[in-house]
Parts: structure tokens; sequence; C-alpha cells
């Protein structure tokens, strides 16, 4: 859950909508991160000799993303 804003300055609408944007910028942030590791397993487990399907199916990326890494 998004970290407690004060808002106690700010009308009640405008604050939800703060609280509510700094939300979606924290959930965008956590799988920003969560693709990043998954391109670098995907580039250790390739540098390893792993297949391409088994790199797809570990991590869950697509064909084109692994083939990129």
């Amino acid at each position: 859950s998004p970290p407690a804003v004060r808002c106690s300055h700010l009308p009640s609408l405008r604050c939800k909508l703060e609280i509510k944007s700094t939300g979606i910028i924290l959930e965008e942030a956590m799988r920003a991160g969560s693709h990043q590791a998954k391109l670098e397993t995907a580039h250790m487990l390739k540098r390893l000799g792993d297949s391409l399907q088994k790199i797809m199916q570990v991590t869950g990326l697509s064909k084109e993303e692994v083939e990129n890494v």
C-alpha cells in the first residue's frame, strides 16, 4: 500500500487523487523492477546455455524479450 501522505492542507478530493497517484507510481516502479529482474535472470540462464523455451518458461518473458537480452 502507498505510504501515508499528509493532506491536511489539501481539499479532500485532491488528497485522494494524490494518494492514488502515489500508489500508481509505486505499482509501476514495482512492475518495472520485477521485469528488470526477469531480464537479468534470462540473461544469466542464456549465458549458462539454457534453451530459449526453458528461459521463457522460467521467466515468463516472450521469445523476443529473451532473444534480445
